[in-house]
């Protein structure tokens, strides 16, 4: 559950901190990296089976990159490559793309 008034990313990335990374993150040399594997853990398990949808600049800004979202979308794709995100749906002009993390705990 989310607690209400704050958004599922705050909630995601508060529990991120919290908890800190994943194991999968530490092979991560950026402390962004390994945070936003963690927002992507937490989305996951407050959404469940469904698919988890983050944008590029929202992701960039709980990461505390916002001017650097170019650069975050490029480690998105790196995380993908590397099998710890599958994009479900890819983003649309007015949707950010869904994704699923299976990066475990």
């Amino acid at each position: 559950k989310v607690p209400y008034g704050q958004g599922i990313a705050q909630t995601a990335l508060q529990r991120a901190k919290e908890k800190g990374p994943p194991k999968c993150a530490e092979e991560y040399d950026l402390p962004e990296t390994r945070l936003l594997l963690g927002i992507f853990r937490e989305l996951q398990a407050i959404q469940g089976d469904k698919p988890v949808f983050l944008s590029c600049r929202l992701a960039a800004h709980l990461v505390g990159m916002p001017e650097k979202y170019g650069k975050l979308n490029n480690i998105i794709n790196m995380l993908q490559a590397d099998g710890l995100l599958v994009r479900i749906a890819p983003g649309t002009e007015f949707k950010s793309p869904r994704y699923r993390y299976v990066g475990g705990e």
